[in-house]
């Protein structure tokens, strides 16, 4: 017979009897507590025990077939976890003490049975089966957690230790012994034998780390070369710190290694690499620097032959060839200019001059500069100012007129017909001396494809690659502009419709200039006056350039002498006076440099040591103004050499003189 109780929120009892009434008795007693399933055999027994889950069995031992002990030993085997219990009389104990001695059964029951006995024991069996089991879910929670922590100590090459003072016991984790190539098997090494573990210098930086941290109780972080003969460097990164008791007093050391050599290595060669990027950087950039004087050297000779050229008794066409060579060679020097220019920023050396400037000049200086360009192509530059933009403002206004000119070169030579538009709006500034300029460039021009528009400011890069291109240019006036105005702390953006034009939209921060300002700026009016007549001495090692500057000078009315170097300058010093020196940099025998400064001096014997000195030079990359001005000289002029440059300079000097 099989009976089961369908509620299964109880413990389940198994309870084995081959008479009736005794299955029904023990049934009626404890249905209340658990959940009765009844077999009045061993074999029934055992079909109840492989198809559901039984807490308790309870057997008798005389049962035809097989005997409640053979049905514990399978029972035993079979479901370990299960409590047992045996029924027994007086007469059957040889039995049972069998069974309690093999382990096959928790306990007995004597019939007849007691009630409260049965109960007890049943609970007791329960609550030591379930502390068992519980114990067994924290063992293997335990174990997983051990070995899930092993594999992320082995996965982060994380190792740990501790020291403990009282015992001068040393325990290391399973990967460190790995990572140290120390059997885990053996004791492992004392901190007096860590000289045979880390290289000279690690000892003593450890060393040292490990004292601080038992006398002040201080934590340290320490890189760590490790000492070995595998004839490769490993490096470890140690954190530790001191063990303390309830009162706070160190009771030992613990702590973590980690290596780091993987990390070490690719660090030392982001740094080897930034360093030869510097390097490649800084070897660009003397590149520049030479190649710019071997260009504008010779460049400054022809421009001032073309100078002479174009002064002098030509008919109608030589002046237009003449025209035509000058305006090639402006457009080279630009050329030239554009990419230094793109070499300084990309090295972050452009330099940023902060000091007040009229937004008006610089305007006028944009539209006077394309007037020959618009009057040939009939096309206006309108210019609109709104009422609430102050008149003076500080910034750099040198990158700020570079940047339009960039933008209205760009506009006029993309437009065929229409106009040029420059628009100039203020925005709220972020401080009260700050001021933000909304500048708009509009041309009514060819436009850009949209696909091409991510081109734009990317050097060097052509929005057309065919042979047929209309315009020329070597594609880095936007580039610079961009790099320029992020210099400046400003943001661009443009906006175009092929066949319908473009608009450029820049944002500058500027200042406000002091409430005087207005009145300390002078106002220039027009072009630079000539100056008075000058007796100047030209200090030039190339013969064409100063053959050429020597005419330029005469033909503006000075008087000249030349030096081919700076020996010969300080020779011609110390015999007259002149009113200027117009030096050179890059001489032989004697730089200008060096001349300048012995000039300065007072030891060179000259007539007048604080003679105006003015550097005109090849030279045009981003420290050498301060490096002029900081030998003595006076100003910089940059060859190739103009007229109008000439003139700006002289009349500079005969102001101050």
């Amino acid at each position: 017979m099989l009976t089961m109780d369908v509620r299964t929120d109880k413990p389940r009892v198994l309870y084995v009897d081959d008479e009736t009434e005794n299955l029904h008795g023990f049934k009626a007693l404890f249905r209340r507590d658990y959940t009765i399933l009844l077999a009045e055999s061993a074999a029934t027994a055992l079909k109840v025990l492989r198809s559901e889950r039984i807490d308790v069995l309870i057997t008798d031992q005389r049962m035809p077939e097989m005997t409640g002990t053979d049905l514990l030993e399978v029972a035993s085997r079979e479901f370990p976890d299960t409590i047992r219990f045996m029924l027994t009389g007086y007469s059957d104990f040889a039995p049972l003490v069998a069974a309690i001695n093999k382990g096959k059964v928790q306990g007995y029951f004597s019939k007849p049975i007691n009630p409260d006995e049965v109960a007890a024991q049943i609970r007791k069996g329960l609550e030591l089966s379930r502390l068992k089991e519980r114990n067994t879910q924290l063992l293997a929670a335990y174990e997983q957690s051990q070995r899930l922590l092993g594999e992320a100590h082995a996965l982060a090459r994380l190792g740990v230790w501790s020291w403990d003072r009282a015992t001068d016991t040393v325990t290391w984790s399973r990967e460190l012994c790995r990572m140290m190539n120390r059997d885990p098997y053996q004791a492992p090494p004392r901190l007096d034998d860590l000289p045979e573990i880390l290289a000279p210098e690690s000892v003593r930086r450890l060393t040292d780390a490990i004292h601080r941290a038992l006398d002040n109780g201080d934590n340290y972080d320490v890189e760590l070369e490790c000492a070995g003969d595998t004839g490769k460097t490993r490096w470890v990164n140690a954190l530790g710190g001191p063990s303390k008791n309830g009162d706070g007093h160190v009771t030992g050391l613990h702590g973590t290694v980690q290596d780091i050599t993987e990390s070490k290595r690719f660090r030392q060669e982001l740094r080897q690499a930034r360093d030869a990027a510097e390097e490649a950087s800084r070897a660009k950039s003397d590149f520049l620097a030479n190649m710019s004087h071997e260009i504008r050297t010779p460049l400054s000779g022809l421009m001032g032959v073309l100078h002479l050229l174009e002064a002098g008794r030509l008919d109608a066409e030589q002046r237009a060839l003449v025209g035509m060579a000058l305006r090639s060679g402006e457009r080279l020097t630009r050329l030239l200019a554009d990419l230094l220019d793109l070499s300084r920023i990309e090295a972050g050396r452009m330099l940023i001059n902060i000091e007040a400037f009229r937004l008006e000049e610089t305007l006028t200086a944009v539209r006077e500069a394309f007037e020959p360009l618009c009057r040939d192509k009939n096309l206006p530059i309108v210019i609109d100012v709104a009422a609430d933009v102050p008149a003076t403002l500080v910034g750099d206004e040198v990158r700020i007129r570079q940047v339009l000119f960039n933008f209205v070169g760009n506009a006029l030579k993309f437009t065929m017909q229409g106009r040029i538009e420059i628009r100039v709006a203020r925005l709220r500034g972020r401080t009260a001396r700050e001021v933000r300029l909304l500048v708009t460039v509009a041309d009514s021009g060819i436009g850009i494809p949209e696909n091409k528009l991510g081109l734009l400011c990317k050097p060097f890069s052509q929005i057309t690659r065919s042979y047929t291109r209309a315009q020329q240019g070597a594609g880095l006036g936007l580039t610079i502009s961009h790099r320029l105005v992020e210099a400046l702390g400003g943001a661009m953006t443009i906006d175009s419709t092929e066949g319908q034009g473009t608009t450029v939209w820049l944002m500058l921060p500027l200042g406000l200039a002091p409430e005087d300002t207005n009145q300390d700026m002078p106002t220039p009016d027009g072009p630079p006056s000539r100056s008075r007549p000058l007796r100047i001495l030209l200090v030039e090692d190339d013969d064409i350039c100063r053959i050429t500057a020597t005419a330029l000078l005469t033909r503006m009315g000075h008087v000249v002498q030349t030096a081919a170097h700076g020996d010969e300058a300080i020779d011609q010093l110390r015999q007259s006076r002149f009113d200027c020196v117009l030096m050179d940099v890059q001489m032989p025998t004697m730089d200008g440099l060096t001349a300048t400064r012995l000039i300065r001096s007072g030891m060179a014997g000259v007539l007048d040591p604080s003679v105006p000195i003015v550097a005109q030079t090849a030279y045009a990359m981003p420290a050498e103004r301060d490096l002029f001005l900081g030998a003595g000289m006076n100003g910089y002029i940059c060859k190739p050499l103009s007229i109008r440059d000439l003139e700006t300079v002289l009349e500079r000097l005969d102001r101050t003189s």
